[in-house]
């Protein structure tokens, strides 16, 4: 999770379109790039551009969003795009200390184990 970290992506998007049983797929490119990273008491946070997720419902022409990948004892969490300016306010105004104080977190990103 350093910042310039980045993951180019290549494959398909399949969509239905609107009011229609009819299906779709194009090849997409798709970038995603740590743009900023930082350490928080025994957390770390990171503001991520272009998770794939971006994508969803959309038929591929979809913009790269800001999101934040925060970890914090080996547990995984997303703060997707539309609460990302609250939740990195809310990182900036506690820049240390616990951050399940700072940020509203229920559900853990899921991961493989």
């Amino acid at each position: 999770m350093f910042q310039g970290t980045y993951w180019d992506y290549q494959g398909l998007v399949r969509w239905t379109h609107e009011n229609s049983n009819r299906a779709s797929e194009t090849k997409v490119s798709w970038h995603m790039e740590v743009r900023r990273f930082s350490q928080h008491g025994d957390a770390r946070a990171a503001v991520i551009r272009g998770f794939p997720s971006d994508l969803d419902g959309s038929d591929g022409n979809s913009q790269p969003r800001d999101s934040l990948l925060i970890e914090s004892g080996g547990k995984f969490y997303l703060v997707d795009s539309a609460r990302f300016d609250g939740a990195l306010h809310q990182l900036e105004q506690q820049p240390s200390g616990n951050l399940s104080t700072t940020i509203t977190i229920t559900e853990p990103w899921p991961t493989l184990n």
